[in-house]
């Protein structure tokens, strides 16, 4: 904003010596970057900057020198900057401010959440399940990757349990089920963005004979 005028996005804006600019920075990233900061050529600005969550706003008052001014924004995963370039009219004859809203988003490969998770399960022995994954394909280079999340639920009862395997293993054999019964396998992939596409459940029944009770 140049004198109460608002700047479009990578617009020229006019600017005379000697006027008040405000220029404000739109971010975004998950976790939404906790520290943000402005400087003008390389050193800080402390004064005249008013940050709320995903808006950082900068006003300089009766600007009479040029220069690039920079907002910085940080989270844990790194950090973004969005640079604007003030020319007043004496420095360049004809005065502008290049981008007058900067938007910015953080980590962007962090907005997807883990895809579905590629896996089989077959029966182990009379009472037990081996499941093996992959990783999904969305998530394979995925840094905010979690964990797994294995569902065992038995087809008659509908009993279910879930298992959480520790961090990094690929396979887990889910026991003490009933021989000879029916169970539904799921396994989800959990971000710290939230759970990944719950994938389409396998039926499968473990080793052993069916018992069934004389009523």
């Amino acid at each position: 904003m140049v004198n109460g005028m608002e700047a479009e996005e990578d617009s020229l804006v006019p600017i005379p010596s000697g006027a008040d600019i405000t220029i404000r920075c739109r971010y975004t990233g998950v976790p939404i970057p906790n520290q943000v900061e402005w400087t003008q050529d390389g050193a800080l600005i402390q004064d005249s900057v008013v940050t709320e969550e995903g808006v950082s706003t900068l006003t300089v008052r009766g600007v009479v020198s040029g220069g690039v001014y920079q907002c910085h924004v940080t989270n844990q995963y790194g950090r973004d900057t969005a640079s604007i370039y003030v020319c007043p009219a004496e420095q360049g004859g004809r005065g502008f401010i290049i981008v007058g809203i900067i938007n910015m988003t953080l980590c962007c490969f962090t907005e997807l959440l883990p895809g579905e998770v590629p896996f089989i399960a077959v029966p182990n022995t009379n009472n037990s399940l081996y499941i093996t994954w992959e990783i999904p394909s969305i998530a394979s280079t995925h840094p905010l990757l979690l964990r797994y999340e294995v569902k065992v639920q038995h087809e008659d009862s509908g009993s279910l349990v879930t298992y959480f395997p520790p961090t990094g293993v690929m396979s887990f054999i889910a026991f003490d089920l009933i021989p000879g019964e029916l169970y539904r396998v799921s396994v989800v992939a959990v971000s710290l963005l939230g759970r990944g596409d719950v994938p389409r459940d396998i039926l499968m029944r473990t080793f052993g004979n069916r018992k069934f009770t004389n009523l």
